[in-house]
């Protein structure tokens, strides 16, 4: 049986609002969002059917009485979009839900050229927080892959939106590139806070195919790299708010519920998804759009799928969800909805972990990563396969089992 905590609760009032924008000027080689080339975008016909969608599924949700925490928009590269349909698009959203008082209303942006004209648009629409997307600081590594911009640009990026008066500021930086020298991330970690950023969250470059792992040696590597990277974090005044985010003191950092349509399968609270390539999650019920996207733009509601997540998965999900982003699994709750619920294969992977050095207990019977474990987490679910559905490999997720939730009408 599900534990009746991961259920999906009618009562449950915060939600979260991701709004995918699939364009980009160029796809990234490490990219594995769902983007189309943005050369000849049709913005005015895809913004129609963005604001059609949201005006056919929020209602329900305004009629429950939720309210939103948290309004992301993800890519893709949302940051095209001209200023006058993104503070449209924006208006149109917080027409159709309320907000709550502190809510935050982020998008991403990835680094150019850009004037602060651009910057003071996007606080113009209603944002309060942007993310810029640099990578890294290295233009000769931001050149190797494939990215348009340049390292001074990312710099230069961060400081206007701060200058331009977004007091909550994130950079996503990559780490791991097999050429990589040991100070490397602890170097890119320090630039950003340097140029203004409030929030650093880090994304592993991983050269693997799935079913491998890193040899000992290179785990090793990214070890010491991890843990300068984390000094450098303490000496600056940042916090550890994720396996691999940190946040200045007063900063917000509710994001990490609602970083992407990859995280929306987290299985605490609400993520509505609009958009074509989004995904949504309601109480242990996944929603994806299928089809291309002139059928999207024909009819946002065509081809709109939902599907239960099994048992075992959403209880996978909350474990490790637990782990990364509340940094704690609970004593209480491995005792008990985990070990109920769980599988012989998240015993042996949560066994298997614990023997590699990735998670121990903590003094209350909980679950925790260790360093090793931050760093190497990604690694070790990307080896696992996520269409490993058998869960034989003992190093990652389990796959699907009989028993799944029904999807919320």
């Amino acid at each position: 049986m599900t534990p009746p905590e991961l259920r999906y609760e009618a009562a449950e009032k915060r939600l979260n609002v991701y709004i995918h924008i699939p364009f980009c000027i160029k796809k990234c080689s490490f990219c594995y969002i769902p983007v189309l080339p943005a050369q000849h975008v049709p913005w005015s016909n895809y913004l129609a059917a963005l604001k059609l969608e949201a005006s056919r599924r929020a209602p329900r949700f305004a009629a429950g009485g939720a309210l939103v925490e948290t309004l992301y928009l993800g890519g893709g590269t949302p940051s095209l979009l001209a200023p006058g349909l993104l503070a449209e698009l924006v208006g149109h959203i917080r027409d159709l839900l309320p907000f709550g008082d502190s809510a935050t209303l982020s998008m991403e942006v990835h680094p150019g050229p850009h004037g602060l004209a651009l910057f003071q648009d996007h606080l113009a629409a209603g944002l309060n927080r942007l993310v810029i997307c640099a990578q890294t600081f290295d233009s000769g590594r931001l050149a190797r892959l494939g990215r348009t911009h340049t390292g001074e640009e990312a710099a230069a990026c961060l400081k206007r939106a701060r200058q331009t008066g977004f007091a909550h500021l994130g950079c996503e930086l990559m780490w791991g590139y097999p050429d990589a020298r040991p100070l490397d991330m602890a170097a890119d970690f320090s630039r950003a806070v340097s140029e203004g950023a409030t929030e650093v969250s880090f994304q592993w470059f991983n050269v693997n195919p799935k079913g491998f792992l890193p040899d000992p040696r290179e785990q090793d590597r990214l070890w010491t790299m991890f843990s300068l990277m984390k000094e450098a974090a303490v000496r600056l005044g940042f916090r550890q708010v994720g396996a691999q985010s940190f946040a200045a003191a007063g900063a917000a950092h509710r994001h990490h519920a609602i970083n992407g349509p990859g995280l929306a399968t987290t299985p605490y609270g609400k993520v509505l998804g609009l958009g074509w390539g989004a995904m949504s999650h309601l109480g242990g019920c996944m929603e994806s759009h299928s089809g291309s996207m002139d059928r999207y733009l024909q009819d946002p509601g065509a081809g709109h799928l939902a599907q239960s997540i099994p048992s075992d998965e959403l209880v996978w999900g909350a474990f490790t969800y637990g782990l990364t982003v509340l940094r704690s699994v609970p004593g209480a709750w491995m005792e008990g909805p985990f070990r109920q619920a769980a599988n012989g294969s998240m015993l042996a992977t949560t066994e298997a972990w614990q023997e590699a050095g990735l998670i121990q207990a903590d003094p209350q019977g909980g679950m925790v990563l260790t360093l090793r474990g931050e760093a190497l987490l990604d690694a070790y679910l990307h080896a696992s396969g996520t269409s490993n559905r058998g869960g034989a490999n003992p190093l990652g997720p389990p796959g699907g089992g009989p028993d799944s939730l029904p999807c919320p009408g």
